[in-house]
């Protein structure tokens, strides 16, 4: 259980593969034509995928997530007084380490051997979209739903809540701790540390 939990951690981004997505298409709805879009190219591509391949994994994912929203809510109240410099650095940093772990050998393998059920969606008190998914890997059921705001024309996922506990309250409370014992700088290199490990 614990190894499926780690994987699907990480395939949170894989499951929401998405180019452009424009307001007209549902959340769910693009959930579901763009998993099959990643698997069907995964299908084509065995693993493991060789750097170029991988990077366009990566490409594909980053189009439709938040970054900078995430990153930012991540920080919490510890984004407050930082310079801008630096805030541009740590979203960066934060960026590539996020990509990175969606196309891991682990995350893609359970993307092709797991099921996925989209179960439905729903609009919370914020105006959010919330979808909900149901993981299906060797009789082990795990939920996950994903939270889309529309950006504009298009929707993007702003946080993802596993087993009801959100992406950015997870990152909120493990960043603020490093932040308070040891400063914002030693998160970046830490972050940086995973990107270069």
């Amino acid at each position: 259980m614990k190894k499926l939990l780690t994987a699907t951690l990480s395939l949170m981004f894989v499951l929401v593969a998405v180019r452009t997505a424009s307001a007209e298409a549902s959340p769910m709805a693009i959930l579901r034509d763009r998993d099959k879009e990643v698997r069907t190219f995964l299908k084509q591509n065995p693993l493991p995928l060789d750097a170029k391949k991988r990077a366009h994994i990566e490409d594909v994912l980053s189009e439709l997530f938040d970054y900078e929203y995430i990153a930012m809510e991540s920080l919490g109240r510890h984004s407050k007084g930082i310079p801008q410099a630096k805030l541009k650095d740590y979203i960066d940093v934060f960026t590539k380490v996020t990509r990175r772990n969606a196309s891991s050998e682990e995350s893609l393998k359970t993307l092709l051997e797991g099921e996925i059920n989209y179960e439905g969606e729903e609009v919370d008190e914020n105006g959010n979209t919330i979808v909900s998914t149901l993981i299906i890997k060797n009789d082990e059921e795990i939920m996950m739903e994903y939270v889309f705001r529309k950006k504009g024309k298009e929707w993007q996922i702003i946080d993802y809540i596993l087993d009801d506990v959100g992406l950015i309250e997870n990152y909120k409370s493990s960043f603020g701790q490093i932040i308070t014992d040891h400063g914002f700088d030693d998160l970046v290199r830490r972050l940086r540390e995973k990107l270069d490990s």
